[in-house]
């Protein structure tokens, strides 16, 4: 039984830093698609009021 407990606590542990990893490629991908709008947008408001 202390086990299967045992495996059990690994995988979750496993899930729990896989989770964690996707959570930061999510971040990286957002960070990325915003700067990509965000900054033409910030020059071309620039380049207009110039």
């Amino acid at each position: 039984m202390n086990e299967k407990a045992d495996k059990a606590l690994a995988k979750s542990i496993e899930n729990e830093h896989r989770i964690d990893n996707l959570t930061h490629i999510n971040y990286a991908l957002i960070s990325l698609v915003a700067a990509g709008i965000f900054v033409p947008l910030i020059i071309y408001l620039i380049e207009k009021f110039m």
